[in-house]
């Protein structure tokens, strides 16, 4: 599931005995918001460090030939934002290479230590929320469960629906 807390609420209510599991997407996509959000701050206060956001949001095996390049460039200049996915980066790395909790454990328990230290205030504050779910968090590893396929339908759903403005009746 997502790391909402309504929806952790309902689980533990209405199916006290499963066991929670976050979905590595969410927990990525969490890091993700804050990487850009260290990169905002960084382009708030040099406007001239201004650089493409998206290299940052995507999978580093998914760049193109000239996202390469860019980055090449970008880590030369010694950036925040590259500290912050530095440590957002081996996150997807661990999720990758451990295939349980028993290697996972101790890499993320690293993780945990070196976002914790960092002296990037929203990784810090975004490290804590695994922390403080841990038990979840360490069942996305022996489970591999997602709920990817529920967020698609969910999204043919939502597109599916008419838009505020063909709510009225016809003619209107």
């Amino acid at each position: 599931m997502d790391m909402s807390t309504s929806y952790q609420a309902d689980v533990c209510e209405h199916r006290p005995w499963a066991a929670i599991t976050f979905d590595e997407f969410h927990i990525i996509q969490l890091v993700n918001k804050v990487v850009d959000e260290v990169r905002c701050q960084e382009v708030k206060r040099a406007p001239e460090r201004r650089y493409p956001r998206y290299i940052w949001l995507k999978d580093k095996p998914t760049w193109s030939n000239r996202q390469i390049a860019q980055f090449a460039d970008l880590k030369s200049r010694n950036l925040k934002t590259h500290h912050a996915f530095r440590i957002q980066e081996t996150l997807r790395e661990i999720f990758h290479s451990t295939q349980s909790t028993v290697p996972a454990e101790p890499l993320l328990g690293k993780w945990y230590s070196w976002a914790r230290r960092c002296r990037l205030e929203p990784i810090k504050a975004v490290a804590k929320t695994p922390k403080d779910h841990w038990p979840s968090f360490l069942n996305t590893f022996d489970s591999r469960l997602t709920n990817g396929h529920v967020e698609g339908v969910n999204s043919l759903i939502q597109a599916a629906r008419p838009g505020p403005a063909a709510t009225g009746p016809p003619g209107t």
